[in-house]
């Protein structure tokens, strides 16, 4: 069996249901063992977020410095976590399960 189908089969096992894109390429790459803060950096260029034009939304009084070092696993801040969890369709401890 090729390399190919062998991650189409396993690929398979997690779209089944009605997860969402995110959540199954989450589940996938946890699967793979690929870190979370990877993963999460995955997540937001696939999804065309800017993490600076986020931060300068009105409702959000968290500063792209902030958002960025939450991505990457350097800081905590619930607001942080909230919108980018909310914006990838994911829950906070999906996303940030440490």
């Amino acid at each position: 069996m090729s390399f190919l189908k062998r991650n189409l089969t396993k690929l398979n096992k997690f779209i089944q249901g009605d997860n969402g894109k995110n959540r199954v390429v989450l589940n996938y790459l946890k699967h793979l063992g690929y870190p979370i803060q990877d993963i999460r950096k995955a997540l937001i260029v696939l999804n065309r977020i800017n993490i600076t034009e986020l931060a300068t939304r009105p409702d959000i009084t968290v500063q792209a410095p902030l958002m960025h070092a939450v991505v990457y696993g350097r800081r905590e801040n619930k607001q942080a976590r909230e919108v980018l969890a909310e914006q990838l369709q994911l829950t906070v401890e999906e996303m940030f399960p440490e």
